[in-house]
């Protein structure tokens, strides 16, 4: 294949994957979302006025507020029974180490 022939096999690999996203892009667009409005009754605008007021209520002067100390109710504690255990070493590294003797350096 020459240059010429690869650059237009791109070139038309390109324009099909465009028309195919536009194909699929339009259907989208045509699909119409509709959005029915129910009739509330009285008492739940009532109910919706007074969420939306609760939401936007300003909530620092509670904040700011001291809280009232708590007392804590005494627990019984249970402490847990240790029972000594003498295991031999089971692995090298429990094992104490052999001492070296020290042979200090001497001049020849």
């Amino acid at each position: 294949m020459t240059a010429l022939q690869i650059i237009a096999l791109i070139a038309f690999i390109v324009a099909i994957a465009g028309v195919l996203g536009y194909l699929f892009q339009s259907g989208k667009d045509e699909e119409e979302v509709t959005f029915t409005t129910s009739e509330y009754t009285p008492e739940e605008l009532n109910n919706i006025k007074l969420a939306e007021e609760l939401y936007n209520k300003d909530l620092r002067p509670i904040v700011t507020s001291k809280a009232n100390p708590i007392v804590a109710e005494e627990l019984n504690v249970v402490e847990p029974e240790f029972v000594a255990k003498t295991s031999n070493p089971e692995f090298p590294i429990d094992k104490p180490k052999k001492k070296r003797k020290y042979y200090p350096k001497t001049k020849k």
